[in-house]
């Protein structure tokens, strides 16, 4: 019965966030859409949209599907939208299939995973800027690189978990796994070497070539450039890396302020994220990383989550304390480390305890990720509105200024003159027939 029950609450708020995308999304390019999407003029190849960089990260994996979806809808952004709904969907799935693998028993708490996936912080990865490379293909793709961890041959595991590693380093932030992964392989080398196991040596040599592979290639032709005005490291004021970092935290459960209760809250979730990375980090090393899967797999979503976190208050605290860490994008990418201190409460040797403690955790998302709060709701509509008004009024006037000026919104913060003529000439993205939609 309670597997039905939370079969239920998956389905429901699948559904639920297909409305929100359905109702928010417009089919107007804003922002970093006019950087990449004008690129596909050019028709570079699928190797130069694989590797392309946006900021400090390429888009991978994403941006093929990006273009894909580009080709197919005429440039309408929405299609986008869904994409990321649509790979949080499947991601959701596959986390539940890892659930079960690491040994959580079927039941209500199961609830816990689609409450953590389909967050509703997540709305502005739907309604402004709508990047799959940049949160949801990459946390699909962590997903899969767990489960791979379960392939009991050598000769499997470790090829389809260097193709991931691989494949996540050139998507979005699904870099850090690249960061992670190595520590795994060469440990498990270490082991397979002591046990005589030559044949698992060397697969864990050949994920470590392909590993290194993906980094020479990352870095062949990288362009540091951060997008943050007046970016320096180390920062005059260390402590508030760690207060951003808590406070990014603390909005994954709906805390969107700065204040000592988001600090409090962001710092205990962030405690729990170390104590699992060392927890099954030091289970790895003692127990063996190829016995247990369990342990490389919790490792790896707790140590990816802090080395997302440190990257981004490194790269962010310039922008202050207040608005910057509760930024709505974040939310998607600490899905990875949130749902390693569920499996970390769920698959404890206490099979009681581990139910109980399963439910508390789905009671508590709830509330903290099933309902937005009034101000994160007068963002969704703002944006949207002033994304429809502005299309609307540009359809009309083919004028910028009074567009912008009639929305309250701004689309760019320089005029696109050649970019719109381009695209009302070929019929894409608000002239191609679907708008408002």
């Amino acid at each position: 019965m309670g597997v039905f029950l939370a079969a239920a609450v998956f389905a429901f708020l699948a559904w639920r966030q297909h409305q929100l995308v359905d109702r928010y999304a417009v089919n107007l390019l804003i922002w970093d859409q006019w950087l990449y999407y004008t690129l596909f003029i050019y028709k570079g190849g699928w190797w130069w949209t694989f590797t392309y960089q946006l900021g400090p990260h390429r888009m991978g994996v994403g941006f093929l599907v990006t273009r894909v979806l580009a080709n197919l809808g005429h440039w309408n952004v929405r299609w986008d939208a869904f994409g990321v709904s649509f790979t949080l969907m499947i991601a959701a799935i596959l986390a539940w299939r890892l659930a079960r693998r690491c040994g959580v028993r079927p039941g209500i708490w199961l609830a816990a995973i689609p409450l953590l996936f389909f967050n509703r912080h997540e709305y502005a990865a739907f309604s402004e800027t709508a990047n799959i490379s940049h949160g949801a293909m990459p946390v699909l793709l962590i997903m899969l690189y767990c489960l791979s961890w379960f392939i009991p041959k050598p000769s499997w595991r470790l090829p389809v978990l260097a193709g991931l590693t691989f494949l996540l380093i050139f998507t979005g932030f699904g870099l850090f796994i690249g960061v992670v992964a190595p520590g795994l392989f060469a440990l498990e080398a270490c082991q397979a070497w002591a046990a005589g196991d030559r044949t698992r040596f060397t697969w864990t040599l050949f994920a470590l070539l392909v590993v290194a592979a993906g980094w020479v290639t990352f870095f062949y032709g990288y362009v540091w450039a951060p997008f943050v005005p007046n970016y320096r490291f180390p920062y005059e004021k260390p402590h508030e890396y760690l207060l951003f970092g808590a406070l990014m935290l603390s909005s994954f459960f709906g805390v969107v302020y700065a204040g000592s209760a988001a600090v409090w809250l962001g710092g205990f979730v962030a405690v729990a994220l170390l104590a699992v990375a060392c927890v099954y980090g030091f289970r790895a090393y003692r127990r063996g990383v190829a016995l247990d899967p369990v342990n490389p797999v919790l490792f790896s979503l707790a140590g990816y989550e802090l080395v997302y976190l440190a990257n981004t208050a490194i790269g962010r605290v310039m922008l202050g304390l207040g608005e910057a860490p509760i930024a709505s994008r974040y939310v998607i990418l600490m899905v990875p480390g949130i749902l390693s201190i569920y499996l970390a409460l769920t698959t404890c040797s206490r099979p009681r305890l581990a139910r109980c403690l399963g439910i508390a955790f789905a009671v508590v998302l709830v509330p903290a990720t099933a309902f937005l709060r009034s101000s994160e709701q007068d963002s969704l509509d703002r944006v949207s509105t002033g994304r429809r008004v502005w299309g609307q009024v540009y359809l009309q006037t083919h004028s910028e200024m009074k567009a912008t000026r009639a929305s309250n919104y701004v689309i760019f913060p320089t005029p696109l003159p050649m970019q719109l003529k381009y695209v009302e000439d070929h019929h894409l993205d608000l002239f191609n027939g679907n708008f408002p939609r």
